[in-house]
């Protein structure tokens, strides 16, 4: 068994739903120009991370010297549907376990079964959103599907709700062919998007209430909020709009690990949190990512839209 395919069949087995290869050469300007457009225009709104060190997004090599190739991986985490939809709506991913931790951990655990496999002393760096790297185009180029209209990658099987992770090495493996495919003529997402957020062809997160309802600090703009609805963590709605969500099998919990209990979070109970509360609740969980101040804000929100329905 070559090493190129020992890391993908101990990837699959440690439970990633799609593992590619791409090789650790800078980005192309297809990816560079149009994120560098983005930031320059202000659409990363008040993620300053996004603003620095932006040439490093682009080249492996900058997180980790010597990389030769990047493993990229993706898990899906679309459930079933529910059609309560209740007022205090969690974003599918946040009611499971914090995906920084236990997909770190599993790439963790594929570098050190590589490190095995391999012999000597091969450098590894994994990187799980939080990395200063265009992990999209990365995924792309390893094949594992194409960026569509609503900026998400897109897995022609698994739909566009996937969490994605790399895992960077200088060991030298087959790079796979990159992905393929596009949304032709469907604007579902664009429609479905309560603010316009993706109305110009990419996403604005000064509308995206995914950003307003999670990293966004202070007040929600006014024009944003009554269009909230009963969003307590994140919108899903370009996600559930796309052809390729519909489509894509559920998850298993198995695959994420323990569901958090997140979605049975209520806005009037969040109102009574205190610190205490809200750090037991949420740790561990996506949910604890706005504080607690944030989610209350968040839940006033869906408490005051629904009074005016």
């Amino acid at each position: 068994m070559s090493l190129t395919e020992f890391a993908k069949e101990n990837a699959l087995s440690l439970g990633f739903d799609l593992v590619g290869i791409t090789d650790a050469s800078p980005l192309g300007p297809e990816h560079t120009e149009c994120l560098r457009r983005w930031v320059a225009e202000g659409k990363a709104a008040g993620m300053s991370y996004m603003y620095r060190n932006i040439e490093r997004r682009f080249d492996p090599t900058a997180l980790l010297t010597g990389a030769r190739s990047v493993i990229c991986v993706a898990v899906s985490y679309k459930l079933p549907a529910n059609p309560s939809a209740p007022i205090g709506k969690i974003a599918e991913y946040a009611t499971f376990k914090d995906y920084h931790v236990f997909m770190k951990e599993r790439l963790f655990a594929l570098a050190d079964l590589l490190r095995i496999e391999a012999g000597g002393e091969p450098s590894f760096k994994v990187c799980v959103d939080s990395s200063r790297i265009a992990e999209r185009a990365l995924a792309m180029r390893a094949g594992l599907g194409f960026i569509g209209r609503n900026c998400m990658l897109i897995n022609h099987r698994l739909g566009p709700a996937m969490l994605l992770g790399e895992l960077m090495t200088d060991l030298e493996m087959v790079a796979d062919v990159p992905g393929s495919g596009s949304c032709g003529s469907c604007t579902a997402c664009i429609e479905a998007c309560p603010t316009g957020a993706l109305a110009d062809g990419s996403l604005d997160a000064r509308k995206c209430l995914s950003y307003l309802t999670v990293e966004h600090k202070g007040p929600m703009p006014r024009e944003c909020a009554v269009k909230a609805g009963g969003r307590l963590f994140g919108c899903d709605e370009c996600v559930h709009a796309c052809p390729f969500y519909a489509k894509a099998p559920c998850c298993s919990d198995g695959t994420l690990g323990l569901r958090t209990g997140a979605e049975s979070f209520r806005p009037a109970e969040v109102l009574e949190w205190d610190e205490q509360t809200f750090r037991n609740k949420t740790a561990g969980t996506p949910v604890e990512r706005p504080g607690l101040q944030g989610l209350k804000r968040n839940a006033a929100i869906c408490i005051d839209n629904s009074r005016q329905r």
